[in-house]
């Protein structure tokens, strides 16, 4: 928020929402970094967001904030067309917090999974909703209570497991509409399509926030 009550969305990142892993780390690491100092803001394409935010590009001094975010692990990169001018640097910094475990990338070692995502449904998208689906198997060679694991897209989507034990070499479903759970059958219950069909990211949470398994395409 600026000093004359415009609101700012930093452009090209999203960091974690609240009461989810590492929401407070980050709220402090920008506050640390631009509360009450003075900031250049620059302008990409768009002028503002769907919630009449400013979308900007922020800089203190030499500092450029939204690179830094990534850098350090506090943000994960959310690329929105058209306002794309610093993706190659927003990818490389995610990329070296992602090497070093770093924030929101320290991987939890309760769990051992592979995933894939259906994500272009056959036909049309906001009709075939559960043409849209997430495949996990569990690749270990223990049981695993999934109660309290989430999946995050890169934008806001969040999906939150219930009980339930994962065997080994099982697979389970996550589809994106409406339906009863059960036999490794999840819903996740959304009105649209969650999975971009040209490119998304897949977090795997456990309960604890720590990352279980990245799907990037």
């Amino acid at each position: 928020i600026l000093s004359d009550g415009r609101r700012v969305r930093l452009i090209g990142i999203n960091t974690p929402e609240h009461g989810m892993y590492f929401y407070e780390e980050a709220k402090e690491a920008l506050e640390i970094i631009v509360l009450g100092e003075k900031v250049l803001l620059e302008k990409d394409v768009s002028e503002r967001d769907q919630y009449g935010r400013l979308l900007r590009y922020v800089y203190m001094g030499d500092l450029f904030v939204n690179l830094e975010m990534l850098k350090r692990g506090f943000a994960n990169v959310y690329t929105y067309p058209p306002d794309v001018k610093y993706m190659n640097e927003f990818l490389e910094a995610e990329r070296y917090a992602r090497e070093n475990n770093l924030g929101l990338w320290l991987k939890s070692d309760s769990a051992s999974v592979e995933i894939y995502i259906n994500y272009d449904a056959p036909g049309n998208d906001n009709i075939n909703l559960n043409g849209e689906y997430v495949m996990i198997r569990n690749t270990g060679k223990e049981i695993i209570d999934i109660y309290g694991w989430t999946i995050k897209d890169s934008a806001t989507s969040i999906y939150k497991f219930g009980r339930y034990l994962f065997k080994p070499g099982e697979i389970i479903y996550l589809f994106t509409g409406s339906g009863k759970d059960g036999e490794g059958k999840f819903y996740w219950g959304s009105p649209k399509p969650v999975w971009n069909n040209k490119h998304d990211t897949l977090y795997l949470r456990d309960r604890d926030g720590l990352l279980v398994e990245i799907y990037d395409y």
